[in-house]
């Protein structure tokens, strides 16, 4: 039979429609769709207070407050995929993860981050409390703020990311699709890990993670193709 890859609604569906970015309505969205999981991303403001947004924020005033996205993630009985973004993530990485346990099955979460110490942090957290909350640490991000020089020695870094990977603590390699396809599926698989590949849009791209057993999940800005594309592969599958 072909892999079950789980699919997580990027940005809670907020390519579909900005109502639905990072907020409790993106939320209900996803669930309405049928996806496994919705990712959102968290941030701190410059006041100190954790909001939803993928971009930095000074003004939290308007920005969809954490606990009423991870309510209504709770509500509607969704894996909650939590992106943790910006400067000093490792410094509140740990409050997140206890108002997640208020409110969340931790069997159904994981934790995102390209920040290996706040991965360490949320995993050191998360056997404290003996939880089964799974850390991510994210590989590919942006090296366009880098010289080319730098940005080489990133991406090959990436692509070897063994130390890396042991100083995080993490249990799941979040790969960006292209450095998956290149190589880190397959260092993931020598060594059991399981990979979650972002973002993954294009119908072709969709079509060869849904196929490759290699892959866990996937997060995607357009969750209701991908699905569907799920649906026809079993489909083909079980004639």
């Amino acid at each position: 039979m072909a892999p079950h890859v789980l699919i997580s609604a990027h940005r809670c569906g907020g390519a579909v429609d900005p109502a639905y970015d990072n907020t409790p309505a993106g939320v209900r969205y996803a669930a309405s769709i049928g996806a496994d999981f919705v990712e959102f991303d968290v941030r701190r403001a410059a006041d100190g207070s954790l909001v939803c947004s993928h971009d930095p924020v000074d003004d939290p005033s308007g920005q969809p407050c954490v606990d009423d996205v991870l309510a209504e993630v709770a509500a509607c009985g969704l894996g909650a995929h939590v992106d943790l973004k910006g400067q000093g993530v490792a410094e509140w990485a740990e409050q997140l993860a206890d108002r997640c346990a208020g409110v969340l099955d931790l069997g159904r979460v994981v934790f995102t981050t390209g920040n290996a110490q706040a991965a360490a942090v949320l995993a050191r957290w998360a056997e404290a409390h003996e939880s089964l909350a799974l850390v991510g640490l994210t590989v590919g991000q942006s090296t366009s703020h880098l010289r080319l020089p730098a940005a080489v020695r990133a991406r090959i870094g990436e692509l070897y990311p063994t130390r890396r990977w042991r100083d995080s603590g993490a249990g799941v390699l979040v790969a960006h699709h292209l450095l998956a396809r290149v190589r880190l599926l397959r260092w993931a698989h020598r060594r059991e890990v399981r990979v979650l590949v972002w973002t993954v849009d294009s119908p072709r791209v969709v079509a060869a993670a849904l196929r490759d057993p290699r892959v866990w999940m996937v997060t995607t800005n357009r969750p209701e193709a991908a699905l569907a594309a799920r649906e026809a592969l079993g489909k083909q599958v079980s004639r």
